[in-house]
Order: structure tokens, then C-alpha cells, then sequence
């Protein structure tokens, strides 16, 4: 069997779905984890995961020693566009296995080997999560100098690593509309030469494997026993991926952090309980209260103040752009009436709410917008409430 090393980290708070993440490591015995933490007390026992206390500072220090130019890593996630070249960086910790990776720790793995056996490794190189693109929070890739030293073919990998802005090089550079549309990532107009790029142009010398074995979103009937991620009951699931899970408008951290035995869960769109019949069932029943109860509140707030009453317009919503990888919105107000205008020049007027003061209605859209990063009395983040599937944040750069 074809040995695995998985390199992560993390710095800062314990997040609460650390111990989910770790679990389902810990399930998959026949593949090495390593996590590079600066949180304390985490005590582990199985020999496949390998926790290294460590500073931020440390970290970035160690990595930045490999290179000969100087690196930019602010924040941690900024070593999101470092990671590409952990097999150079890390050479002396994958030196034994034959396959070496990345993920970011928002995931919970199902049995990574029933998806990544050795027919799949015997033929590819590269292997990422998604069907469209690299994907950042998973990326597997064969040890060996050709493989290893990808990443030094872009054009901008040194510009990439000298900016202290989150550039997306692990992926496709943020040009995620054109390809998951079908746009060859080489059509694009792009600003950087990311892994998309690059792995573009050497697809017949490296095999690459773009497949769907990941599920992201707020769609709940997920389940996990023992190590096992199910759908429905009726496939296995490689990861289920949390981003928009953790960030669903719906979600509560207290929801989620009360279970004792992370062997055996159920995921439904906005909360984890028990697996049991009982657990599910009120699960479920949650999920349908909170999101039309909430839904009808909304609705009727927009009608009292928009409707019934004088519309009280507020100014808190900072006047200017806001963008969401490449797309780009406008927020402008005129004879005091407020809209976003969307980058082919259409207009749709958005409606404040009159009790829900951070939520703004637009119509034309028939979708809430939740206001969020409060700077100087005026919000800086927008994002789509319902959209849960595709969650966008909008966030003001004007």
C-alpha cells in the first residue's frame, strides 16, 4: 500500500469543530497526518496523527528559511499560497512516503482509502477534491522532484510569496465563475499564474485527478459512524467540507460543540446531533422551524416598514464597491432611496428592515442580505441569507 503523509495547520482559538476534524484523522489509520498548531492541550494517543506545538512566528520562520528571497505571511491564512511547495519545504518529513498532501482542517474525512486506493494512486500524480479546479482545502500530491517543484513554473510564484494578500495560488487564482462555467483557466484574464494555470499547461507530462469527492454546502442527511461519512445512507462521501456549514446564517456554535462521542454523529443543514432516530428526527424538525420561522419574520419586518409604515432608510450600509472573488456589486444611494448596482449596469433597490437592523431586503431579487464587519457605525461585509448552497460575502474595498 502506497503511503500518505497530510500536512496541516492552524493558529489561533480552537475552533469547534477541531475535534471533528481530528477524530475523523485519527479514523484513518492507514494514512499520517501532521498539524502544526499553536493550540494547547491537545492530547492524541494514535500513532497516524502528529500534533507540533508551534508559533505562528516559528512556523512562517521555518518555511521562510527555505526560500532565498524574503516571504510576506502576515496572517496564517496567507500560508494558504505557501502550501504548494510544502514537498520542497518539507522534504525531510515526506522522504518515506510516496504521496504527500495538504488540507485545510474546516473538513471531516470519511475513509480516505476507500476512495484513494492504490489503482487511483498508481495512475495519478496530482488529486484534488473538486471536479472544476485545485482544491485548496485538499490536494494530494506524488513525491517526486517533477511534482514537488510545480509550483516554481509559475511566472508570479515569487510575487505570489512576496504579497501579503491572499492571492488564492493553490487554486485557480480566484477565477472560480469562469471555470466551474467551463472556461479553460488559460482563457481567463487573470492576474497571477496559479497551480490551475500551471497544471494546465503540464497536463500531458503530469496526470491529474479533478474529481467531485467532496461535499460543501448546507445540505444536511449526512452521517458518520465509526469512521464512515454517508449521504442520504445511499453513497460514501471521501470529505464533507464546512465552510459554508460554519458560516450559514442559521448556525449556532452551541448547536453544535455538545456531543461527547465524535464517532458517531448526524450533520443536517445547520446543526450536529446524535445518530440516533430521536437525535435525527429533532434535527431535521429544527432545521424546517428555524429557517421558515425566521424566513416569515424577515418577510414581514420588509412589509411593516416598507409597506404599512414611512420606509426608514439607513445610511449605515457604506456607500461604494464590494467584491466576492471576481465578481463585483455597487452600493449607492440616491434621493434617499439605496441600490446595488451589479457590474453590467442593472439596478435593484434594497429595502432596510425596520426591528432586523443589520438585514436588508432587495426585491427585484427576492433575497435578504445579512450586513456584517461594523467599522466606523457602517457595515463592510454583505452576504446572501438563503443562498445557503453558495455562500457569497461581499466585502467593501472602497
Amino acid at each position: 500500500m502506497k503511503k500518505i503523509l497530510i500536512l496541516t495547520f492552524y493558529f489561533g482559538e480552537a475552533p469547534w469543530y477541531l475535534d471533528y476534524f481530528i477524530q475523523s484523522c485519527i479514523a484513518n489509520k492507514d494514512v499520517d497526518f501532521i498539524f502544526y498548531t499553536d493550540i494547547k492541550g491537545i492530547t492524541v494517543k494514535d500513532e497516524n496523527i502528529k500534533i507540533i506545538n508551534i508559533s505562528f512566528a516559528e512556523f512562517k520562520s521555518a518555511i521562510a528559511n527555505h526560500f532565498a528571497f524574503e516571504l510576506c505571511i502576515e496572517k496564517p491564512i496567507k500560508l494558504c499560497d505557501i502550501r504548494p511547495s510544502f514537498g520542497e519545504v518539507f522534504h525531510y518529513l515526506i522522504k518515506d512516503y510516496d504521496f504527500w498532501g495538504y488540507c485545510d482542517i474546516d473538513i471531516i474525512f470519511g475513509r480516505i482509502r476507500s476512495f484513494l486506493n492504490d489503482e487511483i494512486l498508481n495512475n495519478y500524480d496530482v488529486i484534488f477534491a473538486k471536479h472544476e479546479y485545485p482544491s485548496g482545502f485538499f490536494a494530494l500530491y506524488r513525491n517526486n522532484i517533477e511534482v514537488n517543484s510545480l509550483y516554481r513554473s509559475s511566472t508570479d510564484y515569487i510575487k505570489v510569496f512576496q504579497s501579503s494578500d491572499l492571492l488564492l495560488f493553490d487554486e485557480c487564482g480566484g477565477h472560480y465563475d469562469e471555470v466551474c462555467s467551463g472556461i479553460n483557466i488559460l482563457d481567463t484574464k487573470y492576474e497571477i499564474d496559479s497551480m490551475h494555470h500551471i497544471l494546465e499547461r503540464n497536463k500531458s507530462k503530469v496526470n491529474i485527478l479533478y474529481e467531485f469527492l467532496s461535499i460543501e454546502g448546507s445540505h444536511g442527511h449526512l452521517r458518520y459512524e465509526e469512521g464512515v461519512l454517508t449521504y442520504r445512507g445511499k453513497f460514501e462521501v471521501f470529505l464533507y467540507h464546512l465552510t459554508n456549514f460554519k458560516k450559514n446564517f442559521f448556525f449556532n456554535t452551541a448547536n453544535n460543540t455538545k456531543l461527547k462521542n465524535y464517532n458517531s454523529y448526524y450533520i443536517g443543514k445547520y446543526k450536529i446531533t446524535k445518530s440516533n432516530w430521536f437525535s435525527i428526527l429533532n434535527n431535521n424538525l429544527f432545521c424546517f422551524v428555524i429557517f421558515y420561522s425566521k424566513y416569515i419574520f424577515l418577510k414581514t419586518d420588509y412589509y411593516l416598514n416598507n409597506i404599512m409604515f414611512k420606509p426608514k432608510i439607513s445610511k449605515r450600509l457604506s456607500a461604494g464597491k464590494y467584491q466576492y472573488m471576481k465578481q463585483i456589486l455597487s452600493v449607492d444611494f440616491q434621493n434617499e432611496r439605496c441600490y446595488i448596482v451589479h457590474s453590467d449596469g442593472n439596478r435593484n433597490e434594497i429595502f432596510f428592515l425596520r426591528f432586523s437592523k443589520n438585514i436588508i431586503y432587495v426585491k427585484d431579487l427576492k433575497q435578504f442580505y445579512l450586513m456584517d464587519g461594523l467599522q466606523n457605525d457602517h457595515y463592510t461585509l454583505v452576504s446572501p441569507i438563503f443562498n445557503n448552497d453558495c455562500l457569497m460575502i461581499y466585502k467593501f474595498f472602497q
